[in-house]
């Protein structure tokens, strides 16, 4: 094999370069705006990211791959972790195990040392290299999908429109019959609505949710204007549950044509707040004409383990993996934690961080 050497570098340092790799070699192409808003305008952003280049002997870049601080509670104590992202290599150079090698370079440097942990959530081509260099899969982040519209869902499948008709409405009844909301009433001093933003309330709201025994991404004002309203790409909207004026919970959702994709859900602890919070937004839901179906992603934790298939929310069969470094770094009392997928709470959202 080709003698290849690694580099690590700032984002600020290799910008332009950066960029330029990571969309000659992805599918989706994403602007400065994106990326500064990614490495450089991120809260709590005290240790820098890093970004580390492939090159090969003739000083060509073939592959990068980044290393951003995030803080995550774990076990109610505020860690660092490093979230380790874009992975590219180089059309010509894929499968010459360049992807492994640069896993084996990062392992090795002093900065990751800073991190309670280093977390991904791959693509499956990076997945195989990942667990070659000793990463550990822990848990995954599962799809779940809650048809709204059946007729509209079957549209396309039947030539015969009153036959579509029929069947729709015969699922639909089925499924109403299966589902927990058909037979919630209004909870008293219980409010469902929309707001432009975030305010002192979601402050609030994560201080009082019990993360003992958890891990679970920051999730304050701060964190949250900055993921949701700051965004340079993607439109949010924001979905809360009050209690006698109380922030209680909440769902933010992004919408694609008639779809709404739930990016990332919080209650108060207990099942009362979770089964409302759900209760009043599929009745939102229900009421925004053109809805086709609600897309949730989350992991199998203990934090939110209310059972989604009692709201008729079905587990597709593709997944996300999630993977963590097990190294000497970790606390004594936090290795058993962080190996346990349960304790780990993940959205969609905890992917883009």
């Amino acid at each position: 094999m080709a003698d290849i050497r690694f580099l690590t570098t700032s984002y600020e340092k290799c910008k332009y370069d950066f960029i330029a790799f990571k969309n000659a070699n992805r599918a989706t192409k994403q602007t400065e705006t994106y990326f500064d808003w990614r490495y450089l305008n991120r809260p709590w952003n005290k240790l820098k990211p890093i970004i580390i280049w492939a090159e090969s002997s003739e000083g060509k870049k073939i592959g990068s791959l980044s290393l951003v601080s995030h803080y995550y509670m774990i076990n109610n104590r505020l860690s660092p972790v490093g979230v380790m992202g874009d992975i590219s290599v180089e059309k010509n150079w894929r499968g010459k195990g360049i992807a492994k090698q640069m896993f084996d370079y990062l392992s090795g440097l002093e900065h990751v040392n800073n991190f309670e942990v280093c977390i991904v959530m791959p693509s499956e081509d990076a997945a195989r290299p990942l667990e070659k260099a000793h990463w550990k899969p822990t848990t995954r982040l599962e799809r779940y999908v809650k048809r709204i519209d059946f007729e509209k869902t079957l549209g396309s499948k039947f030539k015969s429109g009153r036959l579509s008709t029929v069947v729709a409405r015969s699922l639909k009844k089925t499924a109403d019959l299966l589902t927990l909301e058909t037979y919630l009433k209004d909870a008293p001093d219980y409010t469902g609505e929309l707001i432009a933003g975030f305010d002192e309330r979601f402050d609030d709201l994560w201080n009082n949710v019990n993360r003992k025994e958890m891990i679970i991404g920051l999730r304050n004002k701060e964190y949250l204007t900055w993921r949701y309203s700051h965004h340079p790409v993607m439109r949010y909207h924001v979905f809360i549950l009050t209690q006698r004026e109380k922030l209680r919970g909440y769902i933010i959702f992004s919408i694609d044509k008639d779809q709404y994709h739930i990016d990332d859900i919080l209650s108060l602890n207990g099942k009362n707040h979770y089964i409302n919070l759900l209760n009043y937004f599929l009745k939102f839901a229900r009421s925004n004409d053109g809805v086709s179906s609600i897309t949730l992603k989350l992991n199998n934790n203990d934090l939110l383990s209310f059972p989604l298939s009692l709201f008729g929310f079905i587990r597709r069969y593709d997944h996300q993996k999630f993977l963590i470094t097990d190294n000497n770094g970790m606390r004594d009392d936090a290795h058993s934690l962080l190996l346990d997928g349960r304790k780990w709470y993940l959205t969609h959202a905890d992917k883009e961080v």
